[in-house]
Formats: C-alpha cells, sequence, structure tokens
C-alpha cells in the first residue's frame, strides 16, 4: 500500500527498466525511448500502480501501469478482464483514465494514460463544498451501472453472489457462533429478497 502507511518495501516493476523501456518504445512507433523516473502512486491497497516518466525521441511522456497484486484475493479479476471493463467503461464515456496497452506472462500489467489530478482524502474531505464533486461521482456511478461487458467478462448475478457470500461463511472457522449466526441471518435476507437475474451489467 504506497501511501505511507504501510512499511513493507516497495514492490519491483513487472520487468527490469531497460526492458520496460523497450517495451514501451514497440508500442509507441519509437525506438530511441528510455524511462527517465518511475515510482509507485499514492493509495490504493493491493495493487501496484506506478507512474512511468519516459523520453520518447527526446519528447517527454507519462503513463500508468498498473499491476499485482503478489497473492491474489477472493474479488480479484485478472488483469486481463481488468483491462477489458475499464475499456468497456472508456467507450462508455465514463471518466476513466484511457486503457491503452495490456500484457500477459508471469507479471502481467496493463498501461493507461496518465491522468493528473489530487485524490488525496484529506484535500477531498477538507472542501467548504463538495456537492460538485459529488454530482460528478452520482453520474459515473449510474453510467458504470448501464454500462454490458463484452467479451468474456461477466458480472455475477444477484443468486450467483448470494451463493458466493454463502460458501464463504460456510469456510469460517473458529469464529464465534453469534458471528456466524449473524452471518447466515443475513443471507437467508439475501436468498428471499435477492432480485431476479437478468442481464449483466457491471
Amino acid at each position: 500500500m504506497p501511501d505511507g502507511l504501510n512499511s513493507r518495501p516497495a514492490p519491483a516493476l513487472p520487468m527490469p527498466v531497460d526492458q520496460l523501456a523497450s517495451w514501451f518504445g514497440d508500442r509507441l512507433g519509437a525506438a530511441d525511448t528510455s524511462i527517465t523516473e518511475s515510482g509507485l502512486l499514492p493509495g490504493g491497497a493491493v495493487q501496484h500502480n506506478w507512474r512511468i516518466d519516459l523520453d520518447v525521441a527526446g519528447a517527454p511522456q507519462s503513463y500508468v501501469l498498473r499491476a499485482g497484486p503478489a497473492v491474489s484475493l477472493p474479488e480479484s479479476i485478472s488483469k486481463a478482464d481488468e483491462f477489458d471493463i475499464l475499456r468497456d467503461v472508456f467507450v462508455a464515456g465514463i471518466p476513466v483514465a484511457e486503457p491503452l496497452w495490456w500484457r500477459g506472462g508471469d507479471t502481467p500489467f496493463f498501461v493507461s494514460r496518465l491522468c493528473a489530478g489530487d485524490a488525496r482524502r484529506d484535500g477531498l474531505i477538507g472542501r467548504a463544498d463538495n456537492m460538485a464533486l459529488l454530482r460528478d461521482l452520482g453520474a459515473a456511478l449510474a453510467g458504470i451501472h448501464h454500462v454490458e461487458p463484452v467479451g468474456h467478462v461477466n458480472p455475477d448475478t444477484p443468486s450467483a453472489r448470494v451463493a458466493t457470500l454463502m460458501e464463504w461463511v460456510g469456510h469460517l472457522t473458529g469464529v464465534p457462533t453469534p458471528v456466524t449466526a449473524g452471518f447466515s441471518g443475513g443471507l437467508a435476507w439475501l436468498c428471499a429478497h435477492a432480485p431476479d437475474d437478468g442481464a449483466g451489467v457491471l
């Protein structure tokens, strides 16, 4: 978590710098490409997001490389699927950084355009008036919920999501009975009130 709250050593880039510069050069059609600086961006939890500054035939360009996590979580999706979803969202006009290139291999990653801005929590909640920001966030969320993914990326249906949660609770061991009973009661309510499965959207 490269946000100053975690003292773990910073992860390494997914490939050596010279190879990564060559990889960028191939995609940009510029043999004279070098990495002038790279660094983890603040924020995030298990994903690794690097700002990559390049010199492309004498012109500066900057991108974001996203990789990780080293150990996947139950909710993790592949980098290929994440790239496809972001591309669908971008094409739908939702304000996300444009996804450009994806790479498989032992440490898959993808690259998007760098969007300038400041997402530090203190700066956001410290504003006197956040109504414009809230309107933008609400509009973006509404737009996301109308995106129908194409290809092999299929969002969970309500019944599949409840089944997944029930499976997780079934694996809980050493948890006090009142806690698991509360989970079971909530899942029973979800089973009884889950909406019918329909067309999948994000």
